[in-house]
């Protein structure tokens, strides 16, 4: 190969990789405030049909509606 192929390759995996960390950062942002049930369900996150209600982030995180 020549060098203009991989100075390009090396520029499009450096890319991707600071795409794939400022979707993380950002995932992680999202994460953390959520602190109640109904900013739980806001955010889209699988509420468990019991009662009371609960909500369940990725991380394990569970918050319970208050009556």
């Amino acid at each position: 190969m020549s060098t203009k192929i991989i100075s390009i390759i090396i520029l499009v995996v450096f890319i991707i990789a600071i795409l794939i960390g400022v979707i993380f950062v950002f995932q992680n942002n999202k994460i953390a405030v959520i602190n109640s049930f109904e900013e739980c369900a806001l955010a889209g996150y699988p509420i468990m049909e019991s009662y009371p209600e609960q909500c369940k982030t990725p991380e394990g995180r569970n918050f319970i509606r208050t009556i």
